[in-house]
């Protein structure tokens, strides 16, 4: 029932709380789309992307995943090189003041 399904995934009841992020869920024993929409097509292929990441990299070590995955993102979300450049400029604009 309800109980076990919070029980079980407890750590995902605060996850929007945590984040400040929406964290949307699909209970594929009903389907694969949610009635509201929310698949999981989006975070697979993203986590895909990541494990033939790290496959070309030979290997991660445990110790630096989290900045492997910060570094994933940061690529993924700007591909082009000079739009990366300019958005590190902006960056370090904001952090390092004048």
């Amino acid at each position: 029932g309800t109980t076990m399904w919070s029980n079980r995934w407890a750590a995902y009841n605060s996850l929007s709380q945590s984040t400040g992020l929406p964290h949307n869920t699909v209970n594929h024993k009903y389907g694969f789309v949610a009635s509201t929409g929310v698949h999981t097509n989006g975070i697979e292929n993203l986590w895909k992307c990541a494990k033939d990441k790290f496959k070309q990299m030979h290997g991660t070590c445990d110790a630096h995943i989290s900045s492997y995955l910060d570094e994933f993102m940061w690529q993924r979300g700007a591909r082009d090189r000079d739009e990366r450049f300019q958005r590190a400029l902006e960056l370090i604009r904001t952090y390092y003041v004048v």
